[in-house]
């Protein structure tokens, strides 16, 4: 023997608490590591989050919050109540709600039309170009006047 004595490094395992909230129920997750992937968030949501250390049995104090939006998507729902009323011979009013969950902010609606409602929907007319409305009458806030036998709304 050389008269050193054995040293033995034991690693310390520090796990690292994440909490986040959403609206007023919180979620709690823990890790080893110092980073989290967070899955199946709401699309279009904010959420809070804080980290805390734990080591062993001594629980550290949390991390100021910081906030943080999740990107649109697609909306979940489609548009609610979809109406239409004759105005004359050869027009009708459509008119509807916004998705229950848009996912985001809606910029556009597309209107398909037919007046054969055996034909496949790519073969449908389409009343929206460029964002805008082409139809005989004018476009106001989520209503369109235009000349229509069959409608179909999609976003």
């Amino acid at each position: 023997m050389n008269g050193k004595k054995d040293v033995h490094v034991f690693p310390l395992v520090t796990f690292h608490s994440l909490i986040y909230s959403f609206f007023l129920s919180q979620t709690v997750f823990c890790s080893s590591a110092q980073e989290i992937l967070l899955g199946a968030l709401k699309p279009y949501t904010r959420y809070e989050l804080a980290v805390q250390s734990i080591g062993g049995d001594v629980v550290g104090p949390f991390s100021g919050t910081v906030e943080e939006s999740t990107l649109n998507d697609i909306p979940s729902t489609p548009p609610a109540e979809l109406q239409l009323s004759a105005l004359d011979s050869s027009s009708v009013l459509v008119n509807w709600r916004p998705p229950v969950e848009p996912n985001g902010i809606i910029i556009s609606y597309r209107i398909l039309y037919t007046i054969n409602l055996s034909q496949p929907e790519h073969l449908w007319n389409n009343l929206s170009q460029d964002g805008g409305w082409v139809a005989e009458g004018a476009a106001v806030a989520r209503s369109c006047v235009g000349s229509i036998s069959g409608c179909k709304c999609d976003c």
